[in-house]
This record gives C-alpha cells, structure tokens and sequence, in this order.
C-alpha cells in the first residue's frame, strides 16, 4: 500500500509538532499552493518567494514552525550565544535551562553537535531542516521522532539532518553566505 503525497505530508507535520494547525496549513498550500501564496505573500515577500511557483511545502512548514516560535532560523555567521539565547525562546524547550556550566563550542556547526547532545540527556534532538538556503532552520522534537522524521522527509524528497550525525551519507555543512 502506498501512502499519498498529502498523507505523508500530514505524517511529517504530526510527527514535527502536536499542533494540528501545522498539517492543517499545509493541506491549504498543497490544496490550492496560488490561494495560498495570495494569503500569505507579504511574508513570503520577507523571504524572497515573488510567485506561488517559487514556494513549496517544505517552506510552507519552515515559515509555520518559525512563525509559531517552534523553530529558530539562523544565519550562518551565527555564534554559539546566539544559538542557546534563540532556542531557549522556543515553545518546546524543555523546562530545565542550560545548566550554567554548559559551554558549547563557539564555532555553529560544532556548537549545534555540542548542544545537541545535552538535549539528549532531556530526551529532544535539535533538527536541521535544509531549505538550500544560507541559514539553518532548527527545531527541537522529542527523541523517538528524530528518525521517523528523517524518513518521512526523505520521501518527501526533503533534508533533515541530526547534527553530528552523518550515518545516511550527508554531513551537517558549514555555511557561507
């Protein structure tokens, strides 16, 4: 039996967040991606996205996670104070601080593994959502979703990435903008 387009679309959004607003707005765009876009052009304006062709599912979620302080998109000249200060902003951030005496790299790529790792320890794994872009969308998920995450994506034809990890052949990169 084969899964539909919008049905693993519905997975990936259920399996991001338990807000069922995400996977209502993404059956929106994949119903009528023009209605949409006209909807929603001022911010996609923000983002660089002209016409309903330039835009597409995977950003549809981007934009929603961001919007709904779900995900933290940062540049790639970011700072690991940069990193810690933005996710500790998000709505799933577990109750628990940093503790004071975590001290990530300062370097990004490597602070997005060092980080990563404490987040394991409170059972959420920090995402990368690769939008081809010279910025990385993170977003934190419980630990058991990790995976399930990765897999639904990749059949969506989409790039999700465990810093630190490179066990299916990609390897978080080091930006430059």
């Amino acid at each position: 039996m084969t899964i539909s387009h919008s049905a693993l679309w519905q997975q990936l959004c259920a399996l991001l967040v338990e807000d069922a607003r995400l996977g209502q707005t993404v059956g929106d765009y994949l119903a009528d991606p023009d209605a949409y876009f006209a909807a929603h052009e001022d911010d996609l304006l923000q983002r660089g996205i002209e016409e309903a062709e330039e835009l597409n599912a995977w950003l549809v979620v981007v934009d929603w996670l961001e919007s709904n302080e779900m995900l933290i998109e940062l540049d790639w000249s970011a700072d690991s104070d940069e990193l810690v200060e933005e996710l500790q902003g998000l709505t799933q951030f577990p109750d628990e601080q940093f503790d004071a005496s975590f001290e990530p790299a300062t370097e990004l790529v490597p602070a997005l593994t060092d980080v990563d790792a404490m987040l394991q320890t409170r059972g959420m794994h920090l995402l990368y959502l690769d939008i081809d872009s010279d910025s990385y969308p993170l977003v934190l998920v419980p630990s058991a979703n990790a995976e399930p995450i990765r897999d639904v994506a990749a059949q969506l034809g989409q790039h999700v990435e465990l810093p630190g990890r490179s066990d299916n052949g990609w390897t978080l990169r080091a930006l430059r903008g």
